[in-house]
């Protein structure tokens, strides 16, 4: 768990990062979604199409050190790792 000090109010961190999914539609998607696909074959056809998942931008940023498990479940409620 993180610490730290008054300026941070304790919580050992400063400032703010984002962390987000983003993706391109493409004729992959573009045919899915006009075939009326469901949610998990979109989720499924955008990682296949490049999309990085925000728990996997989570695991890297907890990787890299930049922020804790315990903050990525307290912000984004995803789990970490």
């Amino acid at each position: 768990s993180a610490s730290g000090c008054m300026a941070c109010n304790r919580t050992g961190y400063r400032g703010r990062i984002v962390v987000y999914e983003a993706v391109t539609i493409n004729a992959l998607l573009q045919d899915a979604i006009s075939n009326g696909a469901t949610e998990a074959i979109l989720k499924t056809d955008a990682i296949a199409s490049g999309m990085i998942s925000m728990q996997q931008v989570a695991d890297l940023l907890i990787a890299r050190g930049v922020t804790a498990k315990d903050e990525i479940l307290r912000t984004l409620g995803v789990g970490g790792g």
